[in-house]
C-alpha cells in the first residue's frame, strides 16, 4: 500500500483521482470505472 498517495472521487466528473500527500497535487485520473487498488481513501 502507498502511503505517499491517497485516492478521492470527483464530484464533478465521477473518476477517482490520485494525490500526492506531500505536495497535494493530482497525479493521476483514472478513467475506468473504481477505484484505484493499494490506496488509501481520503476521509471526508
Amino acid at each position: 500500500m502507498s502511503k505517499r498517495n491517497t485516492q478521492f472521487k470527483n464530484p464533478n466528473t465521477g473518476h477517482w483521482c490520485k494525490r500526492d500527500r506531500a505536495t497535494g497535487r493530482i497525479i493521476d485520473v483514472k478513467s475506468s470505472e473504481g477505484p484505484y487498488m493499494n490506496i488509501q481513501k481520503e476521509k471526508k
